[in-house]
């Protein structure tokens, strides 16, 4: 980047322009720590940047007082564009804290220059993939509400989560994001249960309060059980509701292995995604005795039917 000198001057503040400014981030992505600047003191000069209609901008520091003139640090004669990068610089902590951050900021420089190449200039700098449609995503993500934006920033989700999220109604993110304090909602679990949630409405054609009602995660909800077993029972809920054939197989599979009344000493264990058939047989034994009678059991004829039928479900 070109470097860029900024010049010493005395400016009254109240031409100065803040929120009301295109280069004003405040409002656009996050900071880990809330601070106001309202009645701060100046550690330095403030920074501005001056454009081609001479107006003021406020690109960094604080202003004390908004009726005495005060001394700032001023850039002019660039153009808007090597504002962006300037700022992408002095700025780096705060963009590069999350991904969301990066995509607003994009989002940001492109809105107000109105020009393509904006994306293909900042995208490398800000490590996105500048084949993708990084525009419409960051446009969507604007869109949410703050919580979930929020919530995005806080749990570090990185861009290729946060691209698969954008296909999921908004509806389900705000619920999960209500769920935070309930289950253990990392952003894994997140990405996991919105997309399998989304899934499950389309194919059953459900509202989402009607779904979380009768899949029974209401009540999972209330129970008063740790965040984590919270999340494992919906994450067995979930699967049990995306994949109805697999888990019917599975229940009839587990109900064959009661019925067979196995002694303490052999485990049967099996792939319950079914993508790899067979089963899995563990035996324990203290003794050659035990290990004797245990192989008699598992080559007795009451237990060639019910392995059989195991096989023909697998």
């Amino acid at each position: 980047m070109k470097e860029v000198l900024p010049l010493y001057e005395e400016v009254n503040p109240e031409a100065i322009l803040v929120e009301e400014s295109p280069f004003y981030l405040e409002g656009c992505i996050f900071k880990d720590e809330e601070s106001s600047s309202e009645n701060a003191y100046i550690i330095r000069p403030p920074l501005l940047y001056r454009d081609r209609n001479s107006k003021l901008h406020l690109l960094d520091g604080t202003l004390k007082d908004p009726k005495a003139k005060i001394g700032a640090l001023v850039i002019a004669s660039v153009p808007e564009e090597m504002v962006f990068l300037f700022l992408l610089d002095i700025k780096r902590e705060i963009i590069f804290s999350s991904a969301i951050n990066r995509l607003l900021y994009l989002k940001k420089a492109h809105d107000f220059l109105k020009d393509e190449k904006t994306v293909q200039t900042l995208a490398p700098l800000l490590k996105l993939p500048g084949n993708e449609p990084l525009v419409e995503i960051a446009s969507r993500l604007t869109g949410l509400p703050i919580e979930v934006r929020r919530f995005l920033h806080g749990r570090r989700f990185s861009y290729r989560q946060i691209k698969h999220l954008m296909v999921v109604p908004e509806g389900i993110l705000s619920t999960l994001v209500d769920w935070q304090h309930t289950i253990h909602l990392t952003a894994r679990v997140f990405e996991e249960f919105a997309l399998v949630m989304r899934e499950c409405l389309l194919r059953d054609e459900m509202e989402l309060e009607e779904f979380v009602d009768e899949t029974g995660i209401k009540e999972i909800l209330l129970l008063d059980l740790p965040p984590r077993r919270k999340t494992e029972m919906i994450r067995d809920v979930l699967e049990r509701r995306r994949y109805p054939s697999l888990t019917e197989i599975n229940q009839k599979i587990e109900g064959i292995l009661r019925e067979m009344n196995l002694p303490e000493g052999i485990q049967i264990d099996w792939d319950r995604t079914l993508e790899e058939r067979g089963i899995k047989i563990l035996l324990r034994v203290r003794d050659p005795e035990d290990l004797r009678t245990l192989l008699q059991r598992l080559g007795s004829c009451e237990m060639e039917k019910p392995l059989k039928e195991v096989f023909r479900l697998l």
